[in-house]
């Protein structure tokens, strides 16, 4: 399984999706074809066959929870500092 985060959604048809580790690699996938009810910023484990189509796909809700908040703490962070200055 590869995690992926879905960048964004296009049309209402399309997700976007960037791999964890290297988001230079970036995937189009049909938004049909995901859990219903996906938005930006989900975090996605995803399961691949030889051809590239999805066998498996599962929202990471936990894994999303804790990327937003190491987000928000370095966030609070860089504003405190900026404030001492």
């Amino acid at each position: 399984m590869e995690k992926y985060t879905v960048d964004r959604i296009e049309d209402g048809r399309m997700a976007v999706l960037l791999k964890r580790n290297n988001e230079k690699i970036s995937k189009d996938i049909p938004l049909n074809s995901l859990p219903e009810g996906i938005s930006e910023g989900d975090i996605l484990s995803i399961r691949f066959d030889d051809q590239g189509n999805i066998i498996q796909a599962k929202v990471l809700k936990q894994e999303k929870e804790a990327a937003l908040k190491k987000a928000n703490d370095l966030l609070e962070k860089l504003k405190n500092k900026n404030k001492k200055s």
